[in-house]
């Protein structure tokens, strides 16, 4: 069984083992260019909300109700979703597309933001609203 020159490029599993200018021209297409504008502004949204999500949730719960263990224990939950989130997603993304990811996350953290602001800090959904959130960070960018 021979291979051609070109599957020896590519590894036998069309991805290349160098990147080289004309796999990077197969891939995008329209190479030099920059990516939309779109992008920058969901991805500037996204950060943005999850940064101020984070702000005012350990905001709410340090006037409220919570002991610096409750904070701790919010803020290790979002880190611990987050990374198991990534982890997962990243493998998904693979199989499922990275748009469908992506959008996917930006809809459980749309929930998550609107459980966080509707729910009494006191209640464990407050909690697991806010983990909800650190997961589909993850999703988001795995």
């Amino acid at each position: 069984m021979s291979t051609t020159k070109e599957e020896q490029r590519l590894g036998g599993r069309g991805i290349p083992i160098r990147p080289t200018r004309e796999a990077a021209a197969e891939l995008y297409p329209a190479s030099g260019a920059s990516p939309p504008p779109l992008l920058y502004g969901i991805t500037w949204l996204t950060d943005f909300s999850a940064a101020l999500l984070v702000f005012s949730v350990t905001r709410n719960l340090s006037e409220r109700v919570a002991d610096p263990i409750q904070l701790g224990l919010a803020g290790g939950g979002l880190c611990a979703a987050h990374t198991v989130s990534t982890l997962v997603c990243g493998h998904l993304s693979d199989r499922l597309g990275r748009r469908a990811m992506t959008a996917g996350g930006m809809l459980v953290l749309l929930a998550s933001i609107g459980a966080v602001a509707l729910l009494q800090a006191d209640h464990w959904s407050y909690f697991f609203s806010y983990a909800c959130a650190g997961a589909a960070t993850g999703a988001i960018y795995p």
